[in-house]
């Protein structure tokens, strides 16, 4: 896909064959769904003067030191400092990590993911922790440490609270998420805002798929281009699966019953079309969405053309 392809318009919507077949599933059963992520509070696992704020979150290494961004926040506070649950959670089995030494990860009630990397001592906690219980101390271990600090980090996913994973949708910056959830009143994702002034950057948290979506608009992200999308459109809302399936119903609806399959005779291009909405289909998607709304509408290519430019 070319970068001229990534050019948005209030009516593109483009995917593969399994963006096809999840569009092809929200589009069959399209219907809202009432669950929501939950909301917990939050506190810091150390004391906040500690935070270090010379080296925070996307930031590289003073001095060229460090290659990569920074995935994490660090605390430096002194060695042995009692480090505490962010909020109630359950304990997630880690094992010892190269550069991040002793790291403990813990799942909690709203899907989000938190680590506490280079620790004193091996893990020793289990099970379900509530916020606040010490789940380690202060230490100096893995090689990416030069000090005793504490690299706490916030996630989507496991892997992204172990220090790994893909920078744009593995994990985020531990301080800005934090201090928004201290009174345990999380911020609500301002969807409505978002999709009433253009569109809006949405990730679904299970799969780490992302998209784009706004009125008559809903296009998958490519990994890598996350930044981008977040720099013209806002930071992305992190949504529960069904949530993401509920937004991509709300940039769509009221749509639905118009959308029809038209394909190009000049060129055998299939897409599905409606106002707002413009849906390039393969060969393997092409099927699926002709069972749901009709066989195809064969045109010409100067006809295709001009009903590409009235949607």
């Amino acid at each position: 896909m070319t970068e001229q392809e990534f050019t948005l318009s209030r009516r593109t919507v483009l995917g593969g064959a399994a963006a096809a077949t999840a569009a092809f599933t929200f589009l069959q059963q399209a219907r809202p769904s009432s669950a929501s992520a939950a909301t917990i509070q939050y506190s810091w696992p150390v004391e906040y003067k500690y935070y270090d704020t010379t080296d925070p979150y996307g930031q590289y290494g003073a001095g060229g030191w460090r290659t990569y961004k920074h995935r994490g926040a660090d605390f430096t506070a002194p060695a042995g400092t009692a480090v505490k649950a962010v909020a109630d959670g359950v304990v997630v089995p880690t094992p010892w990590n190269t550069a991040l030494g002793n790291v403990v990860v813990l799942r909690h009630d709203d899907g989000m993911y938190s680590g506490y990397c280079h620790l004193r001592d091996s893990v020793s906690v289990s099970g379900g922790v509530p916020r606040g219980a010490i789940i380690g101390y202060v230490g100096n271990t893995g090689s990416a440490s030069d000090g005793a600090h504490l690299h706490l980090t916030m996630a989507y996913n496991a892997a992204g609270a172990e220090g790994g994973g893909d920078y744009n949708t593995s994990h985020f910056d531990p301080i800005p998420y934090i201090t928004a959830r201290l009174t345990g009143v999380a911020p609500p994702p301002a969807i409505d805002e978002r999709l009433e002034r253009g569109f809006g950057v949405f990730a679904n948290v299970a799969s780490d798929a992302w998209a784009v979506g706004g009125a008559g608009t809903w296009r998958g992200i490519l990994p890598g281009k996350g930044d981008l999308y977040q720099s013209l459109y806002g930071t992305r809302v992190a949504l529960s699966e069904s949530d993401f399936t509920e937004i991509m119903q709300t940039c769509v609806s009221g749509r639905i019953g118009d959308l029809r399959v038209y394909a190009n005779s000049g060129t055998n291009q299939y897409v599905l079309a409606g106002p707002g909405v413009w849906f390039v289909l393969d060969s393997t998607s092409a099927p699926l969405f002709m069972s749901q709304f009709g066989d195809r509408i064969a045109l010409s290519p100067a006809d295709f053309a001009k009903i590409e430019a009235a949607f």
